[in-house]
């Protein structure tokens, strides 16, 4: 018996340590799951300031070199005491026939030498009055030593005594152009290309701004919503829906790739934030607009509506992939995720700009679809008043008009998250629910509104949330519009206006 109680004892006491290792095993391992979030969130932010040393380093050498567009650098010529650097700028002119003048010259002198160890002369920089002049004055010397390759530019033609050695005139380049521009004629050698044109010795990189994608858009945009016939433009949606579903999937693959645990996100956000989320959901399932066109121009109407009916299979498709999307974007960038997630996409994948391409592309068809119906509310309102002769010209001008205007706001405002939940607030809110609601009940009111006034008590709960979403939801969507386009933002776009690409 006592060996027996040893023994329990012994098993207790392993029990209680492993228990004990247990725990600790747990708590180490929560922290190094803690640890190993915190790192990778210093690793993006580390990536993030990377990338933006990356570009301010880039900008500043821009710059630098921009300031130093009008200059030569010269090198190979001897130093002396007492020498005239201008002088020696005007020689070299005149002795490859370059129509330089003393007042085109505006400063030399010669700046200190990365190597000291180095033996060569300091090189001569000079400031000409403009890029031209530059240009003028390397083209010269270089046209000069291609036609007299035994007799190329040297001391002895600006009037140096003793043993002749060679001058070099070139572009004025920062260390970095420097580098990259020995680099390229490297390559070039090893790939035995024959001839390199260099301008400024970089390639500027060239971003249309939002305002010219616009433009570009303006003009199919006039062409295809000058279609006024409904039937005509059920191939332009039916391309859109096809572009969407592989903008989808090609979504869909980043989205699950290298996806982190839901635990990682703030899975509720504040309550302050929920009228806007209510507002923008809103505008994205809202169809109002065109149910009744679409039912109107159905060959069998009575299949729009009821169990299943198109509407209600349309609608929960299209819930399904927003909410499918919706999740899986924030679980992907969490509070980076932009308003439309094909902006989050690489910028450097040919399948995210593919992705991006097809979606504006379907952006592009939809719009006639959303731009039929005010324009036969309108024509309906203008058509009797206008002679039947000037018919076709006026509904191609007020279309036209339309367009552009539509185009010409997008361009004005091109941060359009805060703008579609004011819209979803303000119309959608009342002309899609709290108006059916309200007809609703004003139409089955002598006709009975079911056992127990279900009916009118899901119309008065659809009511609520629809003055929900009109109050709260104009007051946060207006605050965030005047937080993001308040003083500070007008100012700094006022001055990004004036700046150059």
């Amino acid at each position: 018996m006592a060996e027996l109680q040893n023994i329990n004892q012994q098993i207790g006491s392993f029990h209680d340590s492993m228990t004990f290792f247990n725990q600790h095993f747990e708590d180490l391992k929560a922290n190094l799951e803690e640890k190993s979030t915190h790192i990778k969130v210093l690793q993006e932010e580390n990536l993030n300031l990377k990338n933006t040393v990356n570009d301010l380093s880039s900008r500043l050498c821009l710059v630098e070199q921009q300031m130093r567009e009008s200059n030569i650098e010269i090198n190979g010529i001897p130093e002396k005491n007492s020498e005239n650097l201008s002088s020696i700028v005007n020689k070299i002119a005149k002795s490859v026939d370059c129509q330089l003048k003393d007042d085109d010259v505006l400063h030399v002198t010669r700046v200190a030498k990365l190597n000291k160890e180095n033996p060569r002369p300091r090189t001569v920089v000079a400031k000409l009055r403009s890029t031209r002049h530059r240009d003028a004055l390397i083209a010269a010397v270089s046209s000069y030593n291609r036609k007299n390759p035994g007799n190329k530019l040297s001391t002895n033609h600006i009037g140096y005594d003793g043993a002749s050695s060679p001058v070099y005139v070139a572009e004025h380049l920062t260390p970095t152009y420097k580098a990259l521009h020995a680099e390229a004629r490297k390559k070039a050698k090893e790939l035995s290309y024959k001839f390199i044109w260099v301008l400024d010795e970089y390639i500027p990189e060239y971003k249309l701004t939002v305002e010219v994608y616009c433009a570009l858009t303006l003009v199919p945009l006039v062409l295809i919503c000058q279609i006024r016939n409904l039937k005509y433009l059920v191939p332009f949606s039916a391309a859109a829906n096809a572009l969407l579903v592989v903008c989808f999937a090609i979504t869909m693959y980043y989205l699950f790739s290298d996806l982190p645990s839901p635990a990682d996100r703030e899975m509720v956000a504040s309550v302050t934030q929920w009228p806007l989320f209510i507002s923008t959901v809103i505008f994205a399932m809202e169809g109002i607009g065109v149910v009744m066109p679409v039912e109107n121009e159905m060959a069998k109407p009575q299949h729009f509506l009821g169990c299943p009916g198109v509407l209600n299979v349309a609608m929960t498709i299209v819930i399904s992939l927003y909410g499918l999307v919706g999740f899986f974007g924030y679980i992907k960038y969490g509070d980076d995720v932009r308003g439309s997630v094909t902006l989050n996409l690489p910028q450097d994948e040919i399948p995210a700009q593919a992705a991006k391409i097809l979606m504006a592309v379907a952006i592009l068809f939809t719009y006639t679809l959303q731009f039929y119906v005010p324009m036969e509310m309108i024509w309906r309102q203008l058509g009797d008043k206008v002679s039947a002769r000037y018919h076709n010209v006026t509904q191609v001008s007020i279309r036209t008009a339309a367009v552009v205007g539509s185009v010409a706001l997008a361009a004005a405002f091109p941060d359009l998250e805060l703008f579609i939940s004011l819209c979803g607030a303000i119309f959608l809110s009342t002309l899609g629910l709290l108006t059916p609601a309200v007809v609703d009940s004003v139409h089955r009111w002598e006709r009975g509104l079911g056992r127990f006034y279900w009916i009118l008590w899901k119309n008065i709960l659809v009511g609520v949330l629809s003055l929900t979403a009109l109050f709260a939801g104009s007051y946060v969507s207006i605050r965030g519009i005047v937080d993001r386009f308040g003083e500070p933002a007008l100012a700094e776009l006022s001055g990004n206006s004036t700046g150059s690409l």
